[in-house]
């Protein structure tokens, strides 16, 4: 895990997911920059003109009506912790109705969740290494394959704990808590998707594009 469980034990889970998701924003901040830095190469500009525009500003320093990249991803960071959080969260809540006899309290649950789906760290840190080393067309489809590994890992370690009957069946049939956890996800994933998402793409596109403007 991202930290030592003997240092942290009660909320070493939650700090791991602030810790998985800030490597994502980063590496996704690194793949803006290198696109912008290869245009500004192109075209015989600087590599802080590139910076400048990721954070809103034309190549020649003047503000813009850009929004700021860097922002967004601050706020996208902010939405990804609430949005796993919130689907641990759910899958808990369901695990103790469909359970006669819960295992343990939300935190300790968290750390489990996060245990099992430790892989995301190191994905999410090899995900930002190669956003720093190599071209960021190649980059982009690593982005997509990790990103998918890392929601699928998520997924399946929650639907673990929600399913597992061990303790005998509670309130909810597990199967139901399945399909509720499932609309969950689904609503979370499209929230996340267009809030932030359609956002990025919008921001990272516009500021291209206003670069580009600036060279002609």
């Amino acid at each position: 895990m991202l930290l030592a469980t003997s240092l942290v034990p009660k909320y070493t889970g939650v700090l791991t997911i602030v810790g998985e998701t800030l490597l994502a924003m980063l590496a996704i901040l690194a793949v803006l920059t290198r696109a912008l830095h290869a245009a500004t190469s192109a075209f015989g500009g600087s590599w802080f003109d590139a910076l400048a525009m990721i954070n809103g500003h034309t190549g020649t320093g003047a503000a813009s009506t850009t929004p700021s990249a860097t922002g967004l991803l601050f706020r996208g960071w902010l939405f990804a912790i609430v949005a796993a959080l919130l689907m641990i969260a759910c899958a808990y809540l369901l695990q103790r109705v469909s359970q006669r006899e819960p295992e343990n309290d939300f935190w300790v649950f968290t750390n489990q969740v996060v245990h099992e789906t430790n892989l995301i760290v190191f994905f999410n840190l090899a995900l930002l290494v190669i956003a720093l080393l190599f071209a960021y067309t190649t980059v982009v489809i690593f982005m997509v394959i990790l990103f998918s590994l890392d929601l699928s890992l998520l997924t399946v370690s929650l639907y673990r704990a929600v399913l597992r009957s061990d303790h005998g069946a509670g309130s909810l049939d597990p199967v139901y808590a399945g399909l509720i956890l499932a609309v969950v996800i689904g609503l979370i994933y499209m929230l996340f998707s267009f809030l932030v998402g359609q956002e990025l793409v919008a921001s990272a596109l516009k500021s291209f594009g206003d670069f580009m403007d600036s060279l002609f």
